[in-house]
């Protein structure tokens, strides 16, 4: 059973942004029902405070409101990890994989999983090395009698990991300012419900079918965003009178399927779960992202077998997984260029962003702009800006006929409508890779 965080209290209303702003905005989590609860310290039901204060002066940003979360950054560790690598060997005839598992363990200490096409290619996956490991490792692959590297990469997984400051546990501070295990464990549910509501991947590696986000928990997945059937639109009430009111007071009638009407409309968002795993991208595309809770480690799904973290050593977790083509675009294709591959990982990926909402005449903040964003975070706040200024072209007469005659579309800032950077937590993010990038600047 999944719980569905949203309750209605915004009704279709108005609300003036100065009473908003004098008072924090709560949004709630939502969390499936799993056995893992079993393993909690503290119920995933979170919520998060907002601010609603003035956007950044820009002229995108005219007549819009920023709802900034009141998350106190510096109360985490940002800490970033390579988690896996997958190397490229080529083999000379037939090699047994639990063999050279075992024979790479007696030589490097590592634990390594072999997968291959079962002719000259081999593929040697390692997690969470450092550089000390890989060098070991590839002298060690190249020593063996039947393969050879140089080094070249099949897959790599990097990580950001974020939990609560662990000074915060120590016993020489004051009981008062104590963490328990319970505010431990809560503030990294806060963490995750902050992560899912507002990153936002590049759209080109999630905007296609197989890459849409979706949340997948225990017992099953929903898309973030889905396109009803007709039938159901008709139903829903947003949409059917927002057509009857253009249709009044403008003279035109929008079919209630447009895409634009659909973006607009609060229902057809769908929160993440909080304990379950929030994935942009195609799971083995070029370049995967996930979100999630990190409960357990070397999990295999087909055996059950995990091992499940100490409550101190969970955290809130962020991933890119890149393959193919995306390692060659990313200075990540051989190992020895992972201190290069990570500075373009810090300027391309892990990017957050704050929702703006738009101000009515009377300076009011509608109460749907708010459901989307329970609803959807900064995804539905970009889906929905980029719908109303469509909608606006609909409603101009002169820039229909326009689009009529030369198929002409605005692009601009689609990547980005509706939305202004999240400094603070992308500099968080940035310095954490920056260290890391700097411990693999020089392999041997």
């Amino acid at each position: 059973m999944t719980y569905q965080a949203f309750r209605p209290i915004f009704k279709s209303e108005t609300f003036l942004s100065e009473v908003l702003g004098a008072r924090p905005v709560m949004f709630e989590s939502s969390f499936a029902d799993t056995d893992d609860a079993k393993f909690y310290s503290a119920v995933p039901d979170v919520s998060l405070e907002y601010g609603i204060s003035e956007a950044k002066r820009q002229r995108r940003f005219d007549g819009r409101v920023a709802l900034l979360p009141q998350l106190n950054l510096s109360d985490y560790t940002f800490r970033a990890v390579i988690d896996f690598v997958e190397i490229k060997a080529k083999s000379r005839g037939y090699v047994n994989w639990a063999h050279l598992s075992e024979w790479l363990k007696t030589r490097t200490q590592l634990s390594c999983s072999i997968t291959g096409n079962g002719k000259d290619k081999v593929f040697i996956k390692v997690q969470e090395p450092d550089r000390h490991h890989l060098v070991r490792l590839l002298d060690a692959i190249n020593e063996h009698a039947s393969l050879s590297t140089d080094g070249n990469l099949n897959a790599v997984e990097v990580s950001i990991d974020i939990c609560p400051t662990k000074q915060r546990l120590h016993e020489y501070l004051p009981e008062s300012q104590r963490l328990s295990l319970v505010d431990y464990e809560r503030m990294n549910w806060r963490m995750t419900e902050h992560l899912n509501r507002h990153f936002l991947p590049p759209q080109e590696f999630w905007d296609y079918q197989r890459g849409k986000p979706r949340s997948v928990y225990e017992d099953g997945m929903h898309w973030l965003f889905t396109r009803p059937s007709v039938d159901r639109i008709l139903r829903s009430s947003w949409s059917s009178q927002h057509a009857l009111m253009i249709q009044e007071s403008h003279g035109i009638q929008f079919p209630v399927h447009l895409p634009f009407l659909q973006e607009m409309e609060p229902r057809n968002y769908r929160q993440p779960n909080v304990n379950g795993t929030t994935y942009w991208g195609e799971k083995n595309g070029d370049v995967s992202f996930r979100v999630m809770y990190k409960l357990k480690d070397n999990q295999n799904r087909g055996d059950g077998e995990f091992e499940l973290l100490s409550a101190y050593d969970r955290r809130a977790r962020i991933e890119v997984t890149l393959r193919g083509k995306a390692l060659r675009d990313n200075k990540l294709e051989n190992c020895w260029n992972i201190g290069d591959g990570l500075r373009m990982l810090r300027r391309k990926f892990f990017k957050f962003w704050i929702p703006t909402l738009p101000l009515t005449a009377d300076t009011c903040v509608s109460s749907l702009d708010l459901e989307r964003f329970q609803r959807g975070g900064v995804l539905a706040v970009l889906q929905a800006a980029k719908a109303e200024r469509e909608r606006h072209s609909h409603l101009n007469r002169r820039v229909r006929g326009r689009r009529l005659r030369k198929g002409w579309r605005r692009m601009a800032n689609d990547e980005h409508e509706g939305l202004q950077a999240y400094t603070q937590m992308n500099k968080r993010c940035a310095d954490a890779l920056s260290r890391t990038e700097k411990s693999w600047a020089n392999l041997d």
